[in-house]
């Protein structure tokens, strides 16, 4: 285990692995599920949106892997980037509440 991250919402926990490998524990049914293996090198960062929809994982490799997230936790890839190069951080922008006038 390499890192970890718990649902912003649900009593879920992403983890990360030096294999690659992405598992989400689900904390209340005692039960876990694998995403497909999009990794190579080593997970190093995971986070999820602020409503828990996404987690994006990166590995030692630079590869990055935003994952979609349903409500029973089960995760599937819908995007990935190599950027080369560690990613060490990630940082979600909240969108904006539009002001009223």
């Amino acid at each position: 285990m390499t890192c970890i991250s718990w649902h912003p919402l649900e009593p879920y926990l992403a983890v990360g692995y030096d294999t690659g490998e992405v598992v989400i524990w689900n904390h209340s049914e005692s039960e876990s599920f694998e995403g497909a293996k999009n990794h190579i090198g080593t997970v190093v960062v995971l986070g999820w949106s602020h409503c828990g929809n996404s987690l994006v994982s990166a590995d030692s490799l630079g590869s990055l892997v935003v994952w979609s997230s349903n409500v029973e936790g089960h995760i599937q890839a819908k995007a990935s980037h190599d950027f080369k190069d560690v990613v060490s951080q990630l940082v979600f922008r909240r969108e904006a509440t539009p002001t009223k006038t």
